[in-house]
């Protein structure tokens, strides 16, 4: 028994640390499926650290149930980036995952991300494909992302799942926090900013489930989603992005018919639009 502790614990000294930040603010339905997906990773070195934002739905008793597993705060925040870049400034990995509470990582998605930035000392990012579940977790669907590609990315904030996302934390310092004034669209904020910087790689398998239901904030709220899009784009007026994408991505109208109508041909066709790489296979 000893001598099995020993090995462990060297293995987990020659394993690079894996910050993995979950912000949660009255999650407390999905938020034990979030805990134990990290937690039941077969990757032996995680500090998972949860930032609750003053939650009074009975998380704070899921999270002392785990308590030995994460470092954790519960405390007013100022919005989900604020709550975000809380978990940045205490990570202590160097490499850092961002999940939030209502999502859940897949079996080996935390040692499939090690291994290739491993294996890629000049990649600073990796990014796999996306399970689409619905409330009760079960799979409705799967977000393809393709090959990173600078010119896509740039033009483009469905590219890439933040779920499915792992990046070196040198490469954070190097680019800077969350934008806090961005509510919906931070993280493509934070991608645009991070491609400039840095080459990206995609795992082409599922890495984690994004909970894509009427509670999500990009979907409840698409349009304020795509207003934050378009500022994004336009503050980086060197990217070169077409003019007529970017007047389609701000029609409200275009956003009204497909969160409403949801058609399986009109979802196809939005995918085409705005690059919502989505397969069933």
């Amino acid at each position: 028994m000893a001598s099995n502790f020993r090995m462990l614990e060297k293995q987990t000294r020659n394993q690079p640390l894996i910050s993995v930040i979950t912000p949660s603010y009255n999650q407390a339905e999905f938020l034990e499926e979030n805990i134990l997906s990290v937690k039941n990773q077969d990757y032996p070195n995680i500090e998972h650290i949860i930032i609750d934002g003053g939650s009074k739905d009975g998380s704070l008793e899921i999270i002392e149930r785990y308590a030995n597993d994460l470092t954790w705060i519960s405390e007013p925040d100022n919005g989900q980036s604020h709550a975000i870049n809380k978990g940045f400034k205490m990570a202590k990995g160097e490499i850092i995952g961002w999940i939030n509470s209502d999502d859940y990582y897949l079996p080996r998605a935390v040692g499939n991300a090690i291994d290739v930035l491993t294996a890629n000392s000049g990649v600073d990012l990796v990014y796999g494909y996306c399970a689409k579940v619905n409330e009760n977790s079960h799979q409705t669907g799967l977000f393809k992302s393709p090959e990173f590609d600078r010119k896509l990315l740039f033009s483009n904030p469905n590219v890439i799942y933040q779920p499915a996302v792992f990046f070196r934390k040198a490469l954070l310092d190097k680019v800077g926090l969350l934008d806090e004034s961005l509510h919906y669209a931070m993280d493509f904020d934070l991608w645009v900013r991070m491609a400039k910087a840095s080459d990206f790689k995609l795992i082409p398998e599922a890495l984690a489930a994004f909970r894509f239901s009427s509670g999500c904030k990009s979907v409840a709220d698409s349009q304020k989603f795509w207003q934050e899009v378009d500022g994004i784009l336009r503050k980086n007026d060197d990217l070169n992005i077409s003019r007529f994408y970017l007047a389609l991505h701000k029609s409200k109208m275009v956003h009204m018919v497909w969160d409403r109508i949801r058609s399986p041909l009109l979802m196809k066709v939005r995918n085409r639009l705005f690059g919502f790489w989505d397969s069933d296979n």
